[in-house]
């Protein structure tokens, strides 16, 4: 019952469909004194006895305002100036009733403009069923049951032509079309055995295999379809055209459809989808679809913006297969998968698809992230590909350095894709280079000398070149396959001065970046000779004294130099004794006091350094003590 103050009711009675008719077959369903709302008790019967199960009806009566529970209805004028209402969003109430439901609304006529707008198709089927206005007698049974018979998803089987006359889909009397209100057809002939099956079970027909049986053919008006149930038969619908229209200031969705098939359909259910959510918001059906004509269908709705979905038959019950129709215009999404990035080995990486955005408003639905390994340097695990945040870890040791790209593919919620990709340079960290410790050497010194590079490294890879280079001192010899390994080993040259060398190794990791590191090898050899020797006769002033030879020398420059060894060769003149070691002192001179007169004194001098190397001779010098007089010096060499 509708409290709007703008809403006039037609059925007034107890049971809201007009008070249950006595009937002497059914006194105790509708007693004639005082009759309740038992009409829903004689349908509950009538509906046992025609569908041959048992039923049990529970009535409700709802008063209620309409604009509150179902939005304000969208209202226009019709071709012939008949002022016409709907309320279109009653899905959601009557999705929360039990399957198989009817609703009987009571509504009429609602207020607009200042008129009484008549209340346009109250009518619908999905799971359960709404109906206007019928009364509860015996035509308003054919009313019931043929609605009930649409909650289980029949479709119309007859139809009124432009003629009146009834055209039949298929044997099915109680789901025919054609009893409308036409006064005069044949579902309002009581001897029509159709009706008789809908209205007379106890004389009729029990159940639709039974009717099959004795009503394999049947002709009504001037068609004549024989036999229905061969396979033969089909409906195949064809949109021609659809759009959203404006029309008197109502949105409203046209479709203009043909049905291809041999045989004609009506009462196809066509559901109304918004697009954004995925849900169902409304519900109507296609009344008639003849063979071959244009059939054009209207659905009024809130605005033409909207995305919206339409889909025809989606039980696919009637055409054998749903058609879906979309109402929006759909860009694919903007993929951003964020700018370039830069990591090192051991990193964890996260990528972030969060700049992606759909045009349409629709939504990005859907992230996908993939590793392009062929245009990586590696491979990574990457995790969690299906959120807009993946990440990974690099490696410690990787292998290699480069670029690691990866492709991410959004999709929105009508299925369009679009796709980015992003890079992340892994950085090689540079090689290690160890060429070792300083080497000092001190001859003599058989063995060779070996540098060892072998403890280079690489933290994030490995060492695949070496290469050795001479930085310093006399020039060593080496092969182009010895300076390419780790170890560079050569021999001192024995009975050498003092030498300095120095040696670069340079190394490459397997990400081509470089290293290099610098040994010395210092040999301890012999100190070169002493030059400068002089030599100065001392004679004393007192005769008794003795004399004395002061020898002085030039600075060594042996860098560890202990001292000096002074070698003496003592004979009469034209001796031909030899040299004997005399002294080592550390300064550059030596006095020699033990003399003899007559004799004739040469000196040497060598260089000795830390390790005990002794250089070769100096050049000697040779002192004559005469027996007196005058003294002879002479520098021999």
């Amino acid at each position: 019952m509708a409290t709007d103050s703008g809403a006039t009711n037609r059925s007034l009675g107890q049971g809201e469909g007009g008070i249950c008719e006595y009937n002497e077959n059914y006194p105790e369903f509708c007693p004639q004194n005082n009759p309740p709302p038992a009409d829903y008790l004689f349908l509950q019967e009538k509906f046992k006895q025609i569908f041959g199960v048992n039923f049990q009806f529970i009535y409700h009566r709802l008063e209620t305002n309409y604009a509150n529970t179902f939005g304000n209805p969208s209202c226009w004028y019709a071709n012939d100036g008949v002022p016409l209402c709907r309320f279109g969003s009653r899905y959601n109430f009557i999705s929360q009733l039990p399957e198989h439901s009817i609703v009987h609304y009571a509504i009429q006529s609602y207020k607009w403009n200042n008129v009484d707008a008549y209340v346009y198709d109250m009518t619908g089927a999905s799971h359960l069923v709404e109906i206007n206005f019928e009364p509860f007698n015996s035509y308003g049974l054919v009313t019931f049951s043929h609605e009930y018979g649409h909650t289980w998803g029949l479709p119309h089987s007859f139809y009124n032509d432009d003629d009146g006359k009834l055209k039949v889909v298929q044997f099915d009397g109680i789901m025919g079309n054609g009893y409308g209100g036409v006064p005069g057809t044949s579902l309002m002939d009581p001897l029509d055995p159709m009706e008789r099956y809908a209205l007379e079970p106890e004389n009729g027909y029990l159940n639709f295999s039974q009717f099959i049986e004795e009503y394999n053919s049947v002709t009504i008006g001037d068609n004549l379809w024989a036999p229905l149930c061969d396979g033969t038969h089909f409906v195949n619908l064809v949109v021609q055209k659809s759009e959203i229209i404006e029309q008197d200031g109502q949105a409203k969705v046209k479709i203009e459809l043909m049905n291809k098939g041999n045989m004609p359909t009506g009462y196809v259910p066509v559901e109304f989808i918004n697009y954004k959510d995925k849900t169902v918001f409304a519900k109507a059906s296609i009344d008639y679809l003849p063979i071959n004509e244009l059939v054009t269908f209207y659905y009024p709705i809130e605005n033409k913006d909207i995305a919206l979905q339409v889909v025809i038959d989606p039980q696919a019950q009637v055409n054998n297969q749903l058609i879906e129709i979309d109402f929006f215009k759909n860009s694919p999404p903007v993929a951003s998968a964020g700018d370039d990035m830069h990591a090192m080995p051991g990193d964890q990486v996260t990528l972030s698809a969060y700049q992606s955005y759909d045009h349409d408003d629709f939504g990005i639905e859907k992230y996908f992230w993939r590793q392009l390994e062929e245009k990586s340097v590696f491979k990574v695990d990457l995790q969690e590909t299906n959120t807009a945040s993946p990440y990974f870890q690099i490696p410690a040791r990787p292998g290699a350095a480069g670029w690691l790209i990866f492709e991410l593919t959004v999709t929105d919620q009508l299925g369009l894709s679009a796709t980015d990709t992003v890079g992340v340079m892994v950085h090689n960290i540079p090689p290690q280079a160890n060429a070792g410790q300083d080497l000092f050497i001190v001859l003599p010194y058989s063995e060779k000398i070996c540098l060892d590079g072998s403890n280079s490294s690489d933290p994030d890879g490995d060492i695949v070149n070496y290469k050795w280079e001479q930085t310093e001192g006399e020039l060593l010899t080496f092969t182009s396959e010895e300076i390419k390994q780790p170890i560079l080993c050569f021999l001192a040259k024995d009975k050498t001065q003092n030498l300095k060398y120095g040696l670069k190794l340079n190394v490459q990791d397997n990400g081509l970046l470089w290293d290099s590191d610098e040994v010395k090898v210092y040999i301890d050899g012999y100190p070169l000779a002493t030059v400068g020797l002089k030599s100065q006769l001392l004679i004393p002033s007192v005769i008794t004294s003795p004399l004395r030879i002061y020898l002085t020398w030039a600075k060594n420059q042996e860098t560890d130099l202990a001292g000096y060894k002074i070698y003496r060769k003592v004979g009469q003149y034209n001796n031909n004794s030899t040299f004997t070691y005399l002294s080592q002192v550390s300064k550059e001179e030596y006095i020699d006091a033990n003399l003899k007169p007559g004799y004739v004194y040469s000196y040497k001098i060598t260089a000795v350094d830390q390790a005990g190397h002794e250089s070769g001779f100096s050049s000697s010098i040779e002192v004559k003590v005469p027996l007196g007089g005058k003294i002879l010096q002479k520098k021999l060499k």
